[in-house]
C-alpha cells in the first residue's frame, strides 16, 4: 500500500504535467502550489474515499478497477469546484481536467495491472524454459473453461515448481478447435490424445473440467494405451461435520 501512494501522488503529478504540457501552459511555482497541489490533494482523497488502498489488487474484478476512474473524475471535479467557488483562475480548466482525467486514470489503473501481468511474463518465460528441458515431464490440459482459468492461477503461483509443463489443451468442444486459452493452444479433442502423444512428446493428462464417469472412462483407456499418466484436478465444495 505505501508503494500505491508513492506512485500515486507521482502519477496524478505527471498526468498534470502532461495536460499543461500538451495545452502549452506555463509551469510556474504559483501553478504547481496552487492549482497541481489541488488536483493531487484532492484525487488522492476520492481514492481513500472510495477504499483504493484496501483492495488487493491481483484479486480485483472490474468494479475495482472502475472505482479509480471514479476516483479520479470526482476527485478533478472537485478540484474545479474549488477553483470556482475561491474564483480562482485556472487557464483552459475544462481541458486541463480532461486531459488530467485521462492520463491520471491510464497511470493508476496501469501500475494496478502491471503486479499481474508481470507474473503472467514471469510463468510464460518459464514454461518456454521447462519446454525445451527433456527432463521435465510435459501434460495436456483437458478441458480449456472456467475450471482451467482456476488451475492456471493455481500454476502461476508455483514460479519455482518444476514438476511439470502444459504443452497445450484437449477439449471435445469443436468451438474451442485451433483457437487459443489463456494463451495454450487448443490441440484437438480426446481422441485426438494417441496422435499428441506421439507428435509432442506428452508424458501424462491433467483433467480441468467435470467429466462424466464415461468420459473419464474414455481419457483413462485412451492414455493407458500411450502409457500416461492421469490426475484429476478439483474445486469443490463438501460440508464438514463433526467426527
Amino acid at each position: 500500500m505505501p508503494c500505491f501512494i508513492l506512485f500515486d501522488i507521482a502519477a496524478l503529478s505527471g498526468a498534470w504535467l502532461i495536460a499543461y504540457a500538451l495545452l502549452d501552459l506555463p509551469v510556474t511555482f504559483t501553478a504547481l502550489r496552487s492549482c497541481m497541489s489541488v488536483y493531487v490533494a484532492c484525487v488522492f482523497i476520492m481514492l481513500a474515499f472510495f477504499r483504493t488502498y484496501r483492495r488487493v489488487w491481483s484479486r480485483a474484478h472490474f468494479k475495482a478497477f472502475a472505482l479509480i476512474f471514479i476516483s479520479v473524475l470526482s476527485g478533478s471535479l472537485l478540484a474545479d469546484g474549488l477553483f470556482c467557488l475561491t474564483e480562482k483562475h485556472v487557464e483552459h480548466l475544462i481541458r486541463v481536467t480532461l486531459i488530467f482525467l485521462a492520463f491520471a486514470t491510464f497511470f493508476l489503473v496501469g501500475i494496478r495491472l502491471c503486479s499481474e501481468s508481470l507474473r503472467g511474463f514471469v510463468y510464460v518465460m518459464r514454461r518456454q524454459v521447462l519446454l525445451q528441458d527433456p527432463k521435465i515431464p510435459r501434460m495436456l490440459a483437458y478441458g480449456g473453461g472456467l475450471r482451467f482459468r482456476s488451475f492456471m492461477r493455481e500454476e502461476m503461483a508455483k514460479v519455482e515448481s518444476r514438476d511439470r509443463v502444459i504443452v497445450g489443451i484437449v477439449d471435445d468442444d469443436i468451438q474451442f478447435r485451433g483457437r487459443i486459452i489463456y494463451g495454450y493452444d487448443v490441440l484437438g479433442s480426446v481422441d485426438d490424445i494417441p496422435e499428441l502423444c506421439a507428435a509432442k512428446r506428452i508424458d501424462g493428462v491433467i483433467i480441468t473440467c467435470v467429466m462424466t464417469p464415461e468420459q473419464q472412462a474414455r481419457i483413462l483407456y485412451l492414455a493407458g494405451q500411450c502409457k500416461l499418466k492421469v490426475l484429476l484436478w478439483e474445486v469443490y465444495e463438501r460440508e464438514l461435520t463433526p467426527s
